[in-house]
Parts: C-alpha cells; sequence; structure tokens
C-alpha cells in the first residue's frame, strides 16, 4: 500500500485560460496517455522537485520531524510515546518518497502531489501523513513550493512578455499572510507560524500488491473514521473509495482476481488518481476567482454603499466578468468526459466540495461588481453632463439676449419702438423668462433623452457579450459534442 498526499495552491495570477500558453516540450512531459480525459484548462506543466529541488524535500522532512513532538497533532500513538516519537521521527526522515511534483496550470492552480513508497508500517500512517501535511503550511514550505512553480512556469511559457500582460494584472489576488500563534512555540523558540497557501490535504491509499485491499480496508476505519465514503467501480481499471479528507484506489487485479486485465496494476490506478487531481484542481480554480470576487465585492460593492469612489474601471469589470463566465464554463466537470464512471467519482466529489455553490458564486459576484461599477460610473456621467448643459444654457442664454438686443436696436434705428420706459422694461422681462423657459425645457430634454440612450446601447452590448460562453455550457451543445 502506498500512501500519497494531494493539495493545491493558488498561484496568484493567471496567465491564460488553457495550455496554448505554454511550448509544447513542456505540454509533452505533462502527457498522462490517459483517453477520455480532457479538462477544459489543460493539462498543465509539471515540476519535478525530487529532480529539481531536492532541498526542499529535506526541509519538508526537517519541518514534519520538528512536528512529531507537537501536543496538537494528534498523531494516534499505539504504543509508549517514546518510543512513538522515536520510531516516527526516523520514519519521516529515512522513508522513500517516490514522487514530489508540482502540476501548474496556466490560470494559475498549482496541483501538489506528494507519494511515498509502499511499506509504512500501519501504526504511523496517521503521523506520517499529519505530520507531513502541517509541515506545508509552514512559511519555509509554502514560500519555496510557490517560487518554485513560478520558476517553472517563466521556463514554460511560449511568450515570456506574458509574465506581466493584462491579464495578469487583471487577475491578480492576495496570497495568504502568515499567521503567528504567540501562546505557542516553535522548535527555536519563536511564535508558531503557519501560511496557509495550501488549504488542505487528501490523503489517498493506493492499492496495487496483494494483501493491500484488506490493509487499505483497516487503515480507512482508522483514518478519519466518521467520514462517509462512497465505492465506485470502474470497469476496466478497479475501484475508488471516495470521501472528502480521505480516499482510497485499488488495481482491478485486486478486485476482480478472476478477471485481473492486461495492464500493470500501477496503470490500473491511474485513471482514478487522475480523476481525483482534476477535481481538486477545479476546487483549487473556483477557490481562487471566488477570493478574488469577494475581495471585489468588499471594494466596489460597500465603497458604492459608503459613497466612496475607487477600484476598478468598468471596462476592466466587464472582461473581469467575462473571464468569471469562462472560469464557471471550463471547471464545468461535464466537459471533462462521457465516461460514466468518471462522472460518478465527480459528481461524488461535488457533493463532498460543494464546488457548485461556489461556481454559482463567481458568476452572481462577477455581475454584482460589474453592474454596481456601471451604476457608479453612468451617474458620474450623468453629473458632469448636466454641468455641461448648465453651462451651455448659460452661454445660449446670454449669446440669445445679445442678438435680441441688436435686433431691438436695428428696428428701432432712430426712433424708439416702444414708447414708455416701463413698457420697454416688461417687454424686456418677458423675452428673457421666455427664454429661460426655453432653455429649461432644452435642458431637460437633453438630460433625460441621453441616460436611456445609454442604458439601451449597454444592453445591447451586454447580449453580444453573453452567447459566446452560455453556449459553451449548453446541454444541448454538449449532448451533439
Amino acid at each position: 500500500m502506498q500512501i500519497a498526499l494531494f493539495s493545491y495552491f493558488d498561484l496568484g495570477v493567471s496567465y491564460g485560460l488553457s495550455d496554448d500558453h505554454f511550448d509544447e516540450g513542456a505540454l509533452k512531459a505533462a502527457e498522462t496517455g490517459l483517453i477520455g480525459l480532457e479538462p477544459a484548462i489543460g493539462r498543465g506543466v509539471i515540476a519535478d522537485l525530487t529532480a529539481t529541488h531536492p532541498k526542499i524535500l529535506d526541509l519538508w522532512r526537517s519541518e514534519a520531524s520538528n512536528l512529531v513532538e507537537r501536543e496538537s497533532m494528534e498523531l494516534d500513538p499505539t504504543e509508549p510515546r517514546a518510543e512513538f516519537v522515536t520510531a516516527l521521527k526516523k520514519l519521516i526522515q529515512t522513508h522513500g518518497i517516490t514522487r514530489c511534483e508540482l502540476r501548474i496550470f496556466a490560470i494559475g492552480t498549482v496541483l501538489v502531489d506528494l507519494r511515498f513508497a509502499s511499506g509504512v508500517p500501519e501504526h504511523l500512517v496517521q503521523g506520517l501523513r499529519r505530520c507531513f501535511e502541517y509541515a506545508g503550511y509552514r512559511p519555509a514550505i509554502a514560500d519555496r513550493l510557490h517560487a518554485a512553480a513560478v520558476e517553472r512556469v517563466c521556463e514554460a511559457l511560449t511568450d515570456p512578455s506574458e509574465m506581466s500582460s493584462p491579464l495578469t494584472a487583471l487577475t491578480t489576488r492576495d496570497l495568504p499572510d502568515i499567521t503567528t500563534d504567540t501562546e505557542e512555540k516553535d522548535v527555536e523558540g519563536n511564535g508558531y507560524q503557519e501560511r496557509m497557501l495550501l488549504p488542505a490535504f487528501t490523503t489517498v491509499l493506493i492499492g496495487t500488491e496483494p494483501g493491500d485491499e484488506d490493509a487499505i480496508d483497516a487503515m480507512l476505519k482508522r483514518l478519519d473514521r466518521f467520514e462517509m465514503r462512497s465505492k465506485i467501480d470502474y470497469e476496466y481499471h478497479g475501484r475508488i473509495v471516495c470521501g472528502w479528507a480521505t480516499n482510497a484506489v485499488l488495481a482491478r487485479k485486486l478486485i476482480w482476481p478472476e478477471n485481473p486485465g492486461k495492464d500493470e496494476p500501477g496503470d490500473q490506478v491511474g485513471r482514478m488518481l487522475m480523476d481525483i487531481q482534476i477535481a481538486h484542481v477545479f476546487l483549487g480554480t473556483c477557490e481562487a476567482f471566488e477570493a478574488l470576487f469577494l475581495g471585489e465585492v468588499d471594494h466596489q460593492v460597500e465603497g458604492y454603499l459608503r459613497a466612496r469612489g475607487g477600484g476598478r474601471r468598468p471596462e476592466a469589470l466587464n472582461r473581469l466578468r467575462n473571464l468569471a463566465l469562462a472560469v464557471v464554463s471550463l471547471t464545468d466537470f461535464d466537459l471533462v468526459t462521457e465516461t460514466e464512471e468518471d462522472r460518478a467519482y465527480f459528481d461524488k466529489f461535488s457533493e463532498f466540495s460543494r464546488i457548485e455553490g461556489k461556481r454559482k458564486f463567481i458568476e452572481r459576484a462577477a455581475e454584482m461588481v460589474y453592474n454596481v461599477s456601471d451604476a457608479e460610473f453612468q451617474a458620474g456621467n450623468q453629473r458632469r453632463e448636466k454641468l455641461l448643459n448648465g453651462i451651455l444654457l448659460l452661454l445660449t442664454t446670454v449669446t440669445l439676449l445679445s442678438v435680441s438686443t441688436d435686433a431691438y436696436d436695428f428696428i428701432r434705428g432712430s426712433s424708439t419702438l416702444i414708447s414708455h420706459r416701463a413698457d420697454r422694461e416688461y417687454v424686456l422681462i418677458e423675452v428673457v423668462l421666455v427664454l429661460a423657459l426655453l432653455g429649461a425645457l432644452g435642458a431637460y430634454f437633453l438630460t433625460a433623452a441621453h441616460p436611456v440612450k445609454r442604458l439601451r446601447r449597454h444592453q445591447r452590448d451586454d447580449e453580444d457579450l453573453r452567447p459566446s460562453w452560455h453556449e459553451l455550457t449548453d446541454p444541448t451543445r454538449r449532448t451533439a459534442r
């Protein structure tokens, strides 16, 4: 039985929506050879930390070893404490790590795949996984994982200028800050610190050898014993036991020994592991954009309600809105595969993770922040137009008065057109009032007509922008495909 830890984190920026931005060499190295699994966001590129950053693994082991004696870890010791601590520390420092990879996607999500060699004693599994998990939350590990991912993106991008582009400026997201617990000390005597770049880890037990089925069944009962799990059989690959914190995959050879199939057990579990990875990448992507739009809602909506301007312009928010619609479409599990067992797992994962709620929030929040910003922009335009119309009205009134005076003088000639002064004053007042009334009516019609025209124009623009993304999620189009 092998043990794998899967997690994900956000790079804090997006370079594109698919693999089109990576060079062919990097993409070829990330190919899985699996047929019928085609996530719309692509396969990503691989950073193999065991080959390129072995010091990160050494530091990860060291941080995990330091956590063995941390009282709040709940490591499930089954023997005297001192012997358990010694055995677990030795295991952490020496047990083989068969894989430590980062799979990096252009949209900005990074999948972490950490796998241990088989042979971990049953009573030390809980301690091994929890120590490596909590070590991943330490700033020293989180910062280095992020730096390694950024470094790999720089190498893999077809055009290095895309590291700084309008898209990266539009999608920049804040990374988690370091939190310090002053009541708890680390091994150096300082306040215990964490940076929750990786929000959580999922444990996956991998069964490929005889006897692994019974060992995994016992281990699932021991780990997260109150977690509800479902079993999904894959006709050509085996079985996946899916939960939220702990999953297990068993090769077909173990499930149906009378019909073991031709593929090697390690290859048989590959598709199920890829399903788990795709699901976590989709969840990580939705969480990243959920956080982005939570910030936008706070900034735009609260600022509008408090009559405090600022923030993104409507043009930028319109682009961000269309990006949100793209993210919602690209994280649709129905677009990944047509295979029934894959979809069964994705449905169960959606139930556990509640990813559909995140996708709906992204779509609603994108519309909300755009509408609020557009309303504020239109209100500002209306105020400016009213001011401009008032200035134009004043200038027009002065001009008309001047022209009227000149015309009066021209008609009068050398004689008096209206002989009495009081009559002339009454005529002048009447002319001024008529001009003022005409000016007021003109200003009213100018300010009342333009917002309607703008509203209709924006409605037409919105209708032109929507169909391209809504067609992607049209069930009839998916069925036809």
